[in-house]
């Protein structure tokens, strides 16, 4: 469980939690902008949409720098 100044937030990776785009992690600043008011049951099925989103992009990542490296690097040739 993933305990914040937000609130509890069960199943969410710290690799998840702590992916940055343009110097935010993106959790983090999903919740942060809703500071204040409560979350219906939309917000939270978004939020784990964008959990599962993060952890998809991750993967992708991960695998097309696998392919790159196994390829010799950058310039591919």
């Amino acid at each position: 469980m993933r305990s914040t100044r937000f609130g509890n937030f069960g199943g969410v990776p710290k690799a998840v939690w702590d992916f940055h785009v343009g110097g935010y992690r993106v959790c983090e600043k999903w919740l942060k902008d809703r500071k204040g008011r409560k979350l219906t049951l939309d917000d939270i099925e978004h939020y784990q949409k964008v959990v599962a989103a993060l952890a998809e992009t991750m993967a992708i990542v991960a695998e097309i720098d696998a392919v790159i490296s196994a390829h010799g690097g950058f310039p591919l040739s």
